[in-house]
C-alpha cells in the first residue's frame, strides 16, 4: 500500500471519528431537551398530565414558554424569562419611573431599582412587603418639616360699640382700624413640597394694631365706663341723691390720653366731665342724662373746667374718646344728679 492511500485511508477514519463526536453531542442535546420537555409536562400539566396552553399558562402568572406552532410537536423549547415581566410605575419628587418587574417583586424591591428611597415621614400608596402587579401605579409623598419666621401684617379688629350719641338702628365709624405688624414664627407640614399645615408657634408684636370702632344707635346706652353701684328706679334714675341740675347745657370735648385736667389729680378720660367748679366742686360723682333717658352720659366725676364753663357759656363739658363722639353730641340739655360731693380735701 502506497504511501498516499495511507494518508487518504487516516484522513477517511478520522473525518468518521470527528462525525461519531458531532453525532453523539447531538444525542446528547436531545436528550436534554427530552427532559426538558418531560419536567414542561410535569410542571405546567394538567392533573391529567396534559401540557397547559400558553393562554392558561399566562393566566396562572407562570414562565411562558414559546414553541411551534402545532401543539402536538413542542418543538424547540425556549425558556422565555422574559415573557413574564412588566412594568411598573412609580411617582416620587415630580417624577415618574418605569420599572421591569415579575410577580415576585416586591415594592420595596421596585423602589430599590429606581433609587427612590423613603425618609422617615415619607408616605406610599402600596405596603413595602406587597408584591406587585402588572399596571401598579406606587406613588410616593416626601412629607417634611420646618420653621419659619416672618414678619406679617397683624389685622385690625372691628368693635361695635352701643351708644345712645345716634338714634336706635344708626351706625357711625368713629376711628378707624390701622393693622399692626408682629414677628411671628410658624412650625410647616409640607406634602411634596407644598404647605398644608401651618401652626404659629411664636409671635412678636413690633406694632399693635388699633381697633375700627363703630358707634350702634341704642336708646339708654351709657357712654361713659364708670359704674357707682348706685340704686336706680324702674326710669333709670337715681333712688337717693344729694341735688339735681336739670335743663342744664351740655357740650363735648376730647383731647391727647392721659392728658392732665384742672383738678390736679385725675387724667382726661372717659367719664370725667368739665364743670363750673364754684357749682360743682371737682371730685363730686354725677349721674348726667337726658330728661326722657334717651340719651345716657351715664356715671361721672366733675375734674376738669374752660373758660366757656367760667362764662356761663355751657354748665357742662362731656369728655369723649374722640373728636367725631364730641361732635356727635353737639349742644344737649340734661339733667345732673349729684350723688355724692366730695369730701374736704379727698382726691379720688
Amino acid at each position: 500500500m502506497s504511501s498516499k492511500t495511507r494518508r487518504a485511508l487516516r484522513d477517511v477514519i478520522a473525518s468518521r471519528g470527528r462525525l461519531a463526536i458531532w453525532a453523539l453531542l447531538l444525542a446528547t442535546a436531545l436528550a436534554v431537551v427530552g427532559m426538558t420537555v418531560y419536567r414542561w409536562r410535569q410542571t405546567f400539566g394538567t392533573p391529567s398530565n396534559k401540557p397547559m396552553t400558553l393562554e392558561e399558562m399566562e393566566r396562572s402568572g407562570r414562565i411562558v414558554l414559546a414553541y411551534d406552532h402545532d401543539e402536538d410537536d413542542l418543538g424547540t423549547l425556549l425558556d422565555l424569562e422574559a415573557a413574564r415581566h412588566f412594568t411598573v410605575t412609580v411617582v416620587a419628587d415630580g417624577r415618574e419611573y418605569e420599572v421591569r418587574a415579575t410577580r415576585d417583586n416586591t415594592v420595596e424591591e421596585i423602589l430599590k431599582r429606581a433609587k427612590v428611597t423613603l425618609g422617615p415621614e415619607d408616605e406610599m400608596s402600596h405596603f413595602p412587603g406587597r408584591t406587585v402587579n402588572p399596571g401598579d401605579r406606587i406613588v410616593v409623598e416626601r412629607w417634611t418639616r420646618d420653621t419659619v419666621t416672618e414678619e406679617n401684617e397683624v389685622p385690625f379688629e372691628t368693635v361695635e360699640i352701643a351708644s345712645s350719641l345716634l338714634a336706635p338702628g344708626k351706625k357711625r365709624v368713629i376711628s378707624q382700624g390701622v393693622n399692626g405688624l408682629a414677628l411671628q414664627t410658624y412650625e410647616r407640614v409640607m406634602r411634596d413640597g407644598v404647605v398644608v399645615e401651618k401652626t404659629l408657634k411664636e409671635e412678636t408684636i413690633l406694632q399693635p394694631a388699633v381697633p375700627q370702632r363703630i358707634l350702634v344707635g341704642t336708646d339708654g346706652a351709657p357712654i361713659s365706663p364708670y359704674d357707682f353701684e348706685w340704686e336706680m328706679d324702674e326710669n333709670g334714675v337715681p333712688v337717693d341723691y344729694q341735688a339735681v341740675l336739670t335743663k342744664q347745657r351740655a357740650a363735648g370735648y376730647s383731647a391727647n390720653p392721659g392728658a392732665g385736667t384742672a383738678c390736679g389729680y385725675l387724667k382726661a378720660a372717659v367719664g370725667h366731665v368739665a364743670v363750673n367748679p364754684k357749682a360743682i366742686p371737682y371730685g363730686t360723682k354725677l349721674y348726667i342724662r337726658s330728661a326722657d333717658g334717651r340719651f345716657v352720659y351715664g356715671y361721672a366725676i366733675a375734674a376738669d373746667t374752660g373758660t366757656a364753663l367760667l362764662q356761663g357759656v355751657v354748665d357742662l363739658d362731656l369728655f369723649y374718646q374722640t373728636y367725631a363722639e364730641s361732635c356727635l353730641n353737639g349742644m344737649r340739655q340734661v339733667d345732673v344728679y349729684i350723688l355724692e360731693y366730695p369730701k374736704e380735701n379727698k382726691k379720688s
